[in-house]
């Protein structure tokens, strides 16, 4: 199966593999919900992606974010790097997860980050939050659009964009 860009004929293997390497590196980004008038909010969260593209991350009962997941489970996560000028957006749905392998291998990423970045470093925003209790969701993608606007040394006009669904065979 391939994929036709903007002037770049890539194979579907070479973009899943651009995409989620890039969201394995950049484990931040921005969580987009609908409120009850359906106005986009957004939250900035830290996650961490499956092989599949499902991602994980944490908030907490009394945020926007988990209203909004309780009422309307349609979300959107997006990941940016202004280095890199790369971007990957996700469109999909999201949930509480109440599985306690995924709690806790979530639980054990995010601790492993922490702990590899210094404690003094990376403190995750719904952290500084008083919201109740923490919960953990979970982010199932139904589009993948992988942006890569790189510099190409042998055609500077050059940019990658499509859009996949991470479910294909």
């Amino acid at each position: 199966m391939a994929i036709w860009f903007t002037l770049v004929y890539m194979s579907y293997d070479l973009v899943r593999t651009e995409a989620w390497n890039f969201l394995d590196t950049e484990p931040h980004g921005t969580l987009i919900t609908l409120d009850s008038e359906h106005t986009p909010e957004a939250a900035a969260v830290f996650f961490f992606i499956e092989p599949d593209f499902t991602s994980f991350f944490v908030t907490k009962i009394g945020t926007r974010k988990y209203k909004n997941i309780a009422e309307r489970q349609v979300a959107t996560l997006f990941a940016y790097s202004e280095e890199k000028l790369l971007s990957v957006e996700m469109k999909g749905t999201a949930s509480v997860t109440t599985d306690t392998k995924e709690i806790l291998t979530t639980i054990t990423k995010f601790q492993e980050v922490g702990q590899s970045k210094g404690a003094e470093y990376w403190v995750p925003p719904i952290a500084q939050i008083e919201a109740g209790n923490y919960v953990v969701c979970k982010f199932f993608p139904k589009v993948v659009t992988y942006n890569n606007f790189e510099q190409n040394p042998t055609n500077p006009a050059l940019a990658k964009q499509t859009s996949f669904n991470p479910n294909a065979i």
